[in-house]
This record gives C-alpha cells, structure tokens and sequence, in this order.
C-alpha cells in the first residue's frame, strides 16, 4: 500500500480529493491504516477524502472516522437504497455524527417504490430542521439512459422537493457553526445555441440533463490523466473512470508511472454519450482535435516539471545523511526546505515552522519571511 501512495505522491499535484468507494469501502482492513498514509504522504496538498458508503457500519466506526476528520477533511456520502436500508440506523447517525463530519445522503429513486421514497425524504426534511447534512435525489440509470420506469411526474416530484430542502438548508444555515469548505469548487457548464444566440448554461444533473441534450459527449476528445485516476482493486489505473482510455498502470508496481511519462497526460475520443460516473466531470473536454492537442502539449509540460521537482526532492532525502547546517539553511527559500524535510509538523506562529525528518530524528525550527528562511532558532539531530 505505501508503494501506492508512493505513486500517487510522484504525480506532485499541487492537490489531491480521494474518493474511497467501492463495493463498500468501510470494509476493507485497512482503511484507517490507508487515509493514515495518505495524509502523512500528502500533507496540505491531501484536500479532501469522500468516503461513498452505505452507512451499514457501525456508529463506533463511523464516530473513528469523526474523529480523523478533525485533522483530514473527510466526507461520507450515504447511499440509502429503498431495498435494504435500515432509516432507524441511519437516523441514529445523524443524530450522532452529522454535526461533526460532513454528510451527504443520495436517496436513491426506486420508481418501483415512489411512497417508501417519498416517507423517506420527509422523514429527512425533518431532520434536516435540527441536524446538518445535503440530501441528493438520484433516479436510477443503466449507464447513459434513465430508467424507462420513470415519469415525468417524478421528475417533477424530485426538482420539488430538492428545491424545498435547498430553502430549508438556507434558512436553518445561521444555527450551525461554520465549517470547513472544500478548497476547490467545480463547475460544469455547456454552451449552448438559442435562438441564434450562443448562452451558456451549468449541468445541473447529469441524467436529466443528458435527457435534455445538454451532456452529449459522444466523438470528444477528454484529457485523460489531467485530473482524474481510476485505481482499481487489483492495483490497475488509469486516467478516468472509463474503459475508452487503454493506457493502463499497475499502482502497486514502484515508479508505476516512470516509463510513461512522455505521454503521461493524452487525449481519448469518447464513445459514451455521456460519462458513467461524476468523477469524469473534472476532466478537461473538447469538441476539437486542435484544441485537445493544445491542451495535451500544455499539461503535459506541466507534468514533466512536476515530475522532475518530485525526483529532485527523492534525491535530496536520499543525499540528506547529515542534517544541513544553520549556514545551508538561511537564505534557502521555503519550498526548497519543504523539499528538504517534508511538511511541516509544527506551525507555532505564522512564520515560525517546526519539521521533523521521516525518521523523526532530525529537527529544525525557522522562521521565514516573503518564502525565504531568515533565522533558525532550533537545530538538533
């Protein structure tokens, strides 16, 4: 496993949003053991963790998970499907949990089972009235098209009841404390010709709005690897979350990515009308060839440097047998010794930082001013 955050890690994002979903992700083994290594791996740059569970575990295991959350920003998104849900569980959770972590519940829509879906959101809606969390209405879909069993009485049921619920958020906003933002908000949004005028317009929902001919994605070019990695059970990833991109990688193999990188970021022309999953929604798409391949040479420059500022900090550690002295270290730029040491364990003040070597032996306290290192107050190995 550290040999996959490892690889995750060389890729030098200035940030990274992990998706644990599965199956069931709550129950692997090691899944404490997994956002553990991730956040000593990624540090600042490790921006959120969603977690997509079926909220069937416990309230113990999801209180552990409350509790990491007060160091890394960890989301759970609760699926709660018609056939098997247990509400009274669910209903202990919120009670218990929502105000501490963030919680999304997706209430799936079962056309089959319209009153057990509509008790279920207004038995929601109530709590909501006490209790923070968003609520999502998804309808069911086998990949590009909706489930034929739909109506557009349900449609209309569910733009309805989000908009009352979004109201009910708003107005219930000022009795719960702040909490943290996610610092990276993503827009989907699709020009669209109108009475011989070009307007723009945000997807909204991916499958209502397909039907609506606004998500047609079909002959595209996505940009596979700009932002997204798929990693799949058994080790193998690739840049989105569809079988169109052939470019595969193995993320439990060291340096995965090391005999690839010259054609690390490329395009694939897309074969689904639209994409199976919201995660593809972060990928960059365009209806040019011209305009793909610009973007390619652009993000793959990127790339290329942020691979070889990951090598350069590997190298440093590696040649880092003695601990730099005060001499070395004033007039470095602050980047450089976070290359040299890692992130920072401790902040004191605003430009006073304390950081640790990996083995925890090493350890320099300084102060910094416009990014350049001024002043070491503390250096003992």
């Amino acid at each position: 496993m550290k040999t996959a955050v490892d690889n995750i890690a060389s890729l030098n994002r200035p940030w990274y949003d992990i998706t644990l979903c599965g199956g069931e992700p709550t129950i692997h083994p090691h899944i404490f053991e997994i956002i553990s290594m991730l956040h000593e791996t990624l540090g600042e740059r490790l921006n959120t963790i969603l977690v997509i569970t079926n909220g069937s575990r416990n309230e113990s295991f999801y209180r552990r998970l409350t509790d990491i959350a007060e160091v890394v920003d960890i989301r759970m998104n609760i699926s709660i499907h018609t056939d098997h849900v247990d509400m009274s569980h669910i209903l202990k959770l919120i009670e218990n949990l929502s105000n501490d972590i963030n919680m999304n519940f997706a209430l799936m829509f079962n056309p089959d089972k319209r009153e057990m879906v509509y008790k279920i959101y207004n038995t929601l809606f109530e709590y909501r009235k006490k209790y923070r969390f968003t609520l999502n209405i998804v309808a069911l879909s086998d990949g590009d098209h909706i489930d034929p069993r739909h109506t557009k009485e349900d449609f209309a049921w569910r733009d309805e009841a989000l908009k009352k619920i979004n109201d009910l958020e708003k107005s219930v906003a000022s009795e719960f404390p702040p909490r943290k933002k996610t610092k990276h908000v993503r827009k989907l949004i699709r020009d669209i010709e109108e009475n011989s005028e070009v307007k723009t317009v945000p997807i909204v929902d991916r499958r209502t709005d397909y039907a609506k001919g606004l998500f047609e994605l079909k002959g595209m070019y996505c940009i596979a690897q700009a932002s997204v990695l798929r990693i799949y059970e058994s080790g193998t990833c690739r840049g989105m979350v569809c079988p169109d991109d052939r470019t595969v990688y193995n993320i439990y193999d060291e340096n995965c990515f090391k005999g690839a990188r010259d054609k690390f970021i490329h395009a694939v022309i897309c074969s689904q009308h639209s994409c199976v999953c919201s995660s593809n929604d972060k990928i960059p798409k365009f209806a040019s060839a011209e305009d793909a391949k610009k973007y390619v040479e652009f993000a793959q420059k990127r790339q290329l440097e942020l691979f070889a500022e990951y090598d350069a900090a590997q190298q440093a550690k590696k040649d880092s047998s003695r601990l730099l002295t005060s001499n070395e270290i004033i007039g470095m730029s602050e980047d450089s010794l976070n290359n040299y040491f890692g992130a920072a364990d401790v902040v004191r003040k605003i430009t006073e930082y304390e950081y640790n070597s990996g083995d925890k032996k090493s350890k320099v306290v300084y102060k910094v001013q416009d990014g350049i290192v001024t002043e070491i107050t503390c250096s003992i190995k």
